[in-house]
């Protein structure tokens, strides 16, 4: 779709649609790899440190989790929207140009 000064390729919304949807998927896998691995465990902090510190990086991990789900969930949005906003323009275009061929039938 094009104008003066205003163009749209529906290609390259696509395009960026897979990247935002790649981003979201490599943001999941961290999520999911720092739920295996936690945090390290909490035997380096000592008998005396152990629990207050690790009651507080489980919390910490706990909102990171859920941050970074958050943010994998959006990107799905995100890619998801690029794409509907691509096949719309795709759509907008060819309804326009039909128009136009009907119109030129009936001149």
């Amino acid at each position: 779709m094009s104008g003066p000064g205003y163009g749209v390729s529906p290609e390259r919304l696509k395009a960026h649609a897979d990247q935002v949807a790649d981003l979201a998927e490599r943001i999941r896998g961290a999520a999911s790899a720092a739920n295996q691995v936690g945090m390290g465990g909490f035997a380096g902090y000592g008998l005396l440190c152990a629990v207050p510190v690790g009651g507080v990086l489980q919390i910490a991990q706990g909102d990171a989790d859920e941050l970074m789900t958050s943010a994998a969930n959006l990107g799905d949005a995100l890619s998801d929207a690029l794409k509907k906003a691509a096949t719309d323009y795709t759509k907008i275009d060819d309804d326009a140009a039909q128009l136009s061929r009907d119109l030129g039938k009936k001149l």
